[in-house]
This record gives structure tokens, sequence and C-alpha cells, in this order.
């Protein structure tokens, strides 16, 4: 998987399922995502809201 960042654009993944965040780390290191990924809480659904489909596209 290619992931390019500029300055306009940023790609993010979101976990929304998960029982303990240590294992979600490991997980993202074993398959080397080069992206943010945060966790499904409630801050990060008040910001961006949380997805009703998946995959889900937020502009």
């Amino acid at each position: 998987m290619i992931v390019a960042k500029t300055k306009d654009v940023m790609l993010l993944g979101e976990v929304f399922d998960y029982k303990d965040e240590a294992k979600v780390g490991t997980y993202v290191d074993y398959i080397l995502m080069f992206y943010p990924v945060l966790l499904d809480h409630d801050d990060v659904i008040k910001q961006i809201g949380s997805a009703e489909v998946m995959p889900a596209t937020y502009i």
C-alpha cells in the first residue's frame, strides 16, 4: 500500500471494535500501517462522526 501525505490531504485509519489498545498497536505495527490509526473514542466521534458503513470518507 502506498500512502501519500500532502499539505492538504491526510489519510487516517479508525478502529471501531477493539478490546485492548495494546493489541491494536501490535497489529498496526505487524501489518506496517504507515498512517495514523485512531481508536474510536467519544472525542473522535464528536469531531468526525461515526461511520455507518465502511469504508467511509470524510472531507
